[in-house]
């Protein structure tokens, strides 16, 4: 009886693991597609804006919302 409990355990702890390793794959593919996503609309973004410059678009959108708070 103590080998069945044992080899019940064992069969446990593998699923567990596999699970595990499954859930850390899936979280990885999702970090990597939010990424993907944010580095697309930062491009978007520098094209509307019509600038590569990083520090120019932030200051474009800084002068941008300045101008819409400014309207309170």
């Amino acid at each position: 009886m103590n080998q069945s409990i044992v080899k019940k355990l064992k069969v446990q702890k593998e699923k567990e693991a596999k699970a595990q390793l499954q859930l850390t794959k899936a979280k990885s593919e999702a970090k990597k597609l939010h990424d993907e996503v944010m580095i697309s609309l930062g491009e978007e973004v520098l094209k509307q804006l019509g600038t590569k410059d990083i520090e120019s678009a932030f200051d474009e959108i800084g002068k941008q919302l300045h101008r819409v708070g400014s309207h309170d």
